[in-house]
C-alpha cells in the first residue's frame, strides 16, 4: 500500500467521484490504490526526467576558439541530450580561453558534481582535461553517454 499526503488524497477522491458520477465508473478500493500507485510512479518517473542534469565534455586546450564553441554548442541539440532538463559545458561556466587548466579543471569538476550524465564528445581522448572529467564521471556513478 502507497501512503500519501491529505491533500494529494483529497484530489484523487475528488477524481473518482467525477469518473463515478459522469462516467458510471465503479471501482473497489483495490483497483483505486492500484491507479493512484501507478499515478505516483509515472509522477516520479516525470520528475527524475526534469532532474537530468548533462555536462558536455570534449577537447578545448589547443582548438580554434570559434570553431570549438561552435562544436560544444552544436552538442547540445546532439539527439542522445537534447531532452535533458538541463546541459552544461565549459562555456556557460567562467571558463574561458586563457583561463590555467588547473583553474578550468576545478570548474569543470564543481559543475560536474551536479549532474546525473556526462556527454563525451569524440575527440575527449585527445583531451587531458576531457580524459580526468570522464575519469571523475566513473568514480562518482555518473551516468557516462559517448557521441
Amino acid at each position: 500500500m502507497t501512503y500519501i499526503n491529505t491533500e494529494t488524497a483529497d484530489k484523487y477522491q475528488e477524481f473518482f467521484n467525477f469518473m463515478s458520477q459522469e462516467h458510471d465508473l465503479i471501482l473497489t478500493t483495490e483497483e483505486m490504490d492500484e491507479i493512484v500507485f501507478e499515478a505516483q510512479r509515472l509522477i516520479e518517473k516525470i520528475n527524475k526526467l526534469n532532474r537530468m542534469k548533462v555536462f558536455i565534455s570534449g577537447k578545448i586546450t589547443g582548438e580554434p576558439i570559434i570553431p570549438c564553441v561552435f562544436k560544444f554548442t552544436q552538442a547540445m541539440r546532439d539527439e542522445k541530450i537534447r531532452d535533458f532538463e538541463t546541459i552544461i559545458h565549459p562555456f556557460h561556466l567562467d571558463v574561458y580561453f586563457g583561463i590555467s587548466h588547473k583553474e578550468a579543471m576545478e570548474i569543470c569538476l564543481e559543475a560536474l558534481k551536479d549532474c546525473t550524465h556526462i556527454y563525451m564528445l569524440k575527440d575527449w581522448k585527445e583531451s587531458k582535461g576531457a580524459k580526468i572529467e570522464h575519469q571523475f564521471a566513473l568514480g562518482n556513478g555518473i551516468k557516462i553517454i559517448y557521441q
